[in-house]
């Protein structure tokens, strides 16, 4: 049967929608007959009740870009095309202070995570008058004509003086809830010690309720040097340092309040410095990433470690577990960017090539939803490669005269579910916003 408007792709068994210029009609027509590409259209398929997404603004120049890629799939051409399209819509300015009130000058972003289903951005800025970490709403600055944050667009959670660090934070808070919840740990630097600190912030837009929800702010020190944390906000989270992960469940059933009881602590024994820790979208597993190049998985509800993946490489600075439970992406020292299989410990997956890394704590962008993995690399090129096959998508040049940092990409904001846009932000002394 025929659709006015659709092809019907024979291997896929449904229709993919056409858009109105006929050179990327062809071209798409052109691409379901290749038969050297049916292999790899079984292995990149959209996701579950998520519609192919072809843009209905793609130029001649893309279109014929995408008939050159002859070992791309059909989906792979058209996320090609999408981001070969990006570009730097606008930029607002970010005004930051320091701890004592005084602007920053010559700052720079050392980290930046993104919430997507939570509408938020969380980074950290540092220069010689030491640290702050700033919160960020979304929802405003995409639109046409802000040129500035408002009040509750922009604010500023805390600030650190100099011989302070901050070494990694996390952030989330459940959707239904007026309120983020961020982590953040720092290590304080003494002439003759190093100890850390645990903070977690309850964070609102709200004005009138942003007082009630900061008397609920918590803080903890240690005796010792943390690298990392991870959780999931505010019930459960962890910290590792060299030789151990310490695991908190301060909110359990007994709390029906925001009164935390830590007597549900558990520590975990590891080899090496935990240079990295995440959980898994559902709480119930997290992962820790070692200086030795392995991955030990652990579970929340039995208090144990269940597996360990020996990846044979450097530090793992970042990890990302996908939506499965079984697979995860890893960032390395060693300029590995790798998908990894629990299911298959003795090797990885895959290896996205071409990502620059040897020392640096770099957040990976990974959107399920396109299947499109994001990072920007040392040399400041931002990369794009697919989630499936591993193949590079797109690399974005910086400008010549551009001063960005961080990005963070996700073309799942909650505030564009009615129009979906690409996002990614570069933040020195302003933000960049690209779509």
């Amino acid at each position: 049967m025929e659709i006015q408007g659709f092809v019907y792709d024979e291997k896929k068994k449904r229709y993919f929608r056409l858009t109105p210029d006929s050179k990327l009609n062809d071209c798409v027509k052109k691409k379901i007959s290749l038969q050297n590409a049916v292999h790899e259209r079984k292995q990149i398929q959209p996701a579950k009740r998520k519609p192919l997404f072809i843009p209905d603004a793609v130029s001649f120049r893309e279109s014929r870009l995408m008939s050159c890629y002859s070992n791309y799939s059909l989906q792979e051409c058209v996320l090609h095309a999408r981001l070969s399209a990006l570009k730097k819509q606008k930029e607002v300015d970010v005004e930051l202070y320091d701890f004592r009130g005084n602007e920053m000058k010559h700052a720079t972003c050392e980290y930046m995570i993104g919430k997507p289903e939570n509408d938020l951005l969380v980074a950290t800025w540092r220069n010689k008058d030491g640290y702050i970490l700033e919160r960020i709403c979304v929802t405003e600055i995409v639109d046409e004509g802000v040129s500035q944050f408002g009040q509750r667009d922009k604010q500023l959670v805390n600030a650190f003086p100099p011989a302070n660090k901050v070494v990694d934070f996390e952030a989330g808070g459940d959707q239904n809830s007026d309120y983020d919840v961020i982590m953040c740990l720092t290590n304080h630097l003494k002439p003759d010690s190093t100890f850390s600190s645990l903070s977690i912030y309850f964070e609102t837009r709200e004005a009138e309720r942003a007082r009630f929800i900061a008397d609920h702010n918590l803080n903890f020190e240690f005796h010792e040097a943390f690298n990392a944390c991870a959780g999931i906000l505010p019930h459960t989270f962890a910290i590792g340092g060299q030789n151990v992960i310490r695991l908190f469940k301060p909110f359990g059933q007994s709390n029906n309040n925001l009164r935390p009881s830590f007597d549900d602590h558990t520590s975990f024994k590891v080899k090496g410095i935990v240079s990295s820790l995440k959980f898994d979208s559902n709480g119930k597993t997290f992962f820790a990433g070692t200086n030795k190049g392995k991955i030990h998985r652990f579970d929340v509800n039995v208090k144990k470690e269940i597996q360990t993946l020996n990846l044979k490489t450097r530090s793992i600075v970042y990890l990302h577990p996908l939506q499965n439970s079984n697979q995860l992406i890893a960032s390395c020292h060693e300029n590995d960017l790798l998908l990894v299989d629990f299911r298959m410990p003795n090797r990885h997956l895959l290896s996205y090539s071409g990502h620059v890394n040897d020392c640096k704590k770099i957040p990976v962008s990974v959107d399920e939803a396109m299947g499109i993995v994001c990072c920007e690399g040392k040399d400041s090129v931002v990369r794009f490669w697919s989630l499936q096959s591993g193949k590079l998508l797109h690399s974005l040049i910086p400008e010549s005269n551009a001063n960005e940092d961080c990005v963070w990409f996700s073309h799942s904001w909650k505030c564009c579910q009615r129009s979906p846009k690409a996002l990614m932000f570069g933040t020195a002394s302003h933000m960049s916003v690209y779509f």
